[in-house]
């Protein structure tokens, strides 16, 4: 039974990818397919794997700019979600004090 499985590629990488599906005539699930599969067969010959390629000190701080943007809108997130909760606990409380008028009505 076939297995789907979802990853991202960095556009560097994809472009390669499309670019060697082209050269191949394949669609890009398919040089996908036999990318990985003479991946696996060379490593399971040679018993390595190559180690990933350094990331250039303009990628990492790409990265990074990348990464602390993110902890911001988390922050901030955060922020808004405590201000919420706190006004629903405003509106609660304010619901809770106030008289019940269903007496007034009674027959």
């Amino acid at each position: 039974m076939a297995l789907r499985i979802s990853f991202t590629l960095d556009p560097e990488l994809s472009e390669r990818l499309d670019i060697f599906a082209k050269k191949q005539e394949l669609e890009r699930n398919e040089a996908l397919l036999r990318l990985i599969e003479s991946g696996l067969t060379l490593a399971e010959r040679d018993g390595i794997i190559p180690p990933a390629r350094e990331r250039s000190f303009k990628e990492v701080a790409h990265m990074q700019k990348n990464i602390d943007v993110l902890i911001r809108t988390i922050d901030e997130l955060k922020k808004e979600v405590r201000v919420m909760h706190h006004l629903i606990d405003l509106n609660k409380d304010a619901a809770a004090s106030k008289p019940s008028r269903l007496g007034f009505f009674k027959k």
